[in-house]
């Protein structure tokens, strides 16, 4: 009995194998599944393909682009220098016809004694300080404001050609004398300027043409006179 039972005990355990039986469904369902999601992915794939065509196409255009820009910049610039040029050379000779003009009429004592004591000025020496108005010239200072929607003091107005192209002619040293009272205004501030002689400002002109040379006209002249006057006292206030 004993030996019977160690002879069972010491055969192996047999394990009988299991059927797996197919299932034609679940097998169509993950296939189609799989199918799906491998698409999704190729499709994903294509797409991204595509977009990074277009913006290799696009990064091309906007290099075309920018070097059109730069080579038109490059040209305006060019055509810019050279009518500066071609202003700087009419201003010359704009200047010297004009020298030339008052120095052959600079005949008479009258004449003589004009061009002595007054000039075509562009810098601001109180010359609105006093000054008389014709109907013809009045006139044209309306048009002017009229036109140009201008809103500023007078004086500014009336010294700057630019707005209304009538010249001021300054008499040195200047005859008028400003009282306390001269700078009360409510159109800037009630700030008291200094009516001494100085250089223009070189920032006081925005347009650029305006800007380079009629400073360097104002300087030039402002130079040229304060030498000449330089002895001469600007009158107190009374």
């Amino acid at each position: 009995m004993i030996e019977t039972q160690q002879e069972e005990l010491s055969e192996p355990c047999k394990i009988a194998p299991q059927k797996t039986s197919f299932n034609p469904v679940v097998f169509r369902k993950i296939k189609r599944k799989l199918n799906r999601f491998i698409g999704s992915i190729l499709a994903r794939t294509e797409v991204y393909k595509k977009l990074t065509g277009k913006y290799d196409e696009l990064t091309g255009k906007y290099d075309e682009l920018t070097g059109k820009y730069d080579e038109l910049n490059k040209n305006i610039a060019e055509k810019y220098d050279e009518l500066m040029g071609k202003y700087e050379s009419l201003l010359a000779k704009e200047v010297n016809i004009k020298e030339t003009f008052w120095e052959s009429r600079a005949d008479s004592e009258k004449e003589a004694f004009f061009l002595e004591h007054f000039y075509l000025t562009s810098v601001y020496v109180a010359t609105t300080a006093g000054y008389y108005l014709t109907p013809k010239g009045a006139k044209t200072f309306i048009e002017a404001t009229e036109r140009f929607k201008i809103i500023e003091p007078v004086d500014m107005f009336m010294n700057n050609p630019t707005y209304h192209d009538v010249a001021n002619f300054t008499y040195l040293p200047c005859p008028i004398s400003l009282n306390k009272h001269a700078f009360n205004s409510t159109i800037q501030n009630a700030k008291k300027p200094d009516i001494s002689l100085k250089p223009p400002r070189k920032s006081y002109f925005d347009n650029l043409f305006y800007h380079k040379f009629n400073a360097q006209k104002c300087l030039k002249a402002f130079h040229k006179y304060s030498r000449r006057y330089a002895p001469l006292k600007t009158p107190k206030e009374v």
